[in-house]
């Protein structure tokens, strides 16, 4: 029996070739096909256009611009909208990662939003890599905040 992978709603069928969702099949080109196999294959992990260009392309010279209009095309098909971090995460700069149990961006209630005392160093560390000599300037603008 051949490898399915399993995400959200979604089946990766990998010997049959097919993704299906909710049991229906959903049409993907076979390089979109590829490309969403090798993400959902290194999942939490961020894969380059390097290394996706040597794993779908192998032995074809391609335009690096193949990567990104394969990616959107596997998102279209997983319905991930414009602004949605996942399931397919773009990291600016570095590549792509396939986190299956990703939530949809939607924004927080009202209510939910963190106070204006809320630490902006904080939510800078939370959310990306750390700013290397900046604590000065993020000191001031959180004072200002």
């Amino acid at each position: 029996m051949g490898v399915i992978h399993r995400f959200g709603e979604f089946e990766l069928d990998v010997e049959g070739y097919e993704l299906r969702r909710g049991g229906a099949s959903v049409a993907v080109q076979p390089k979109v096909f590829e490309v969403l196999r090798f993400l959902v294959e290194h999942p939490e992990r961020v894969v380059d256009k390097d290394e996706l260009l040597d794993a779908v392309w192998p032995t074809e010279l391609v335009n690096e611009s193949a990567v990104a209009w394969c990616v959107s095309h596997a998102r279209r098909a997983l319905g991930q909208g414009k602004g949605d971090r996942g399931p397919i995460e773009t990291v600016h700069g570095r590549g792509y990662r396939f986190r299956p149990a990703a939530p949809r961006s939607v924004p927080p209630p009202a209510a939910a939003a963190p106070p204006a005392s809320a630490s902006l160093a904080a939510e800078v560390a939370a959310e990306g890599p750390p700013l290397v000599g900046r604590r000065a300037v993020l000191d001031r603008l959180e004072a200002a905040v």
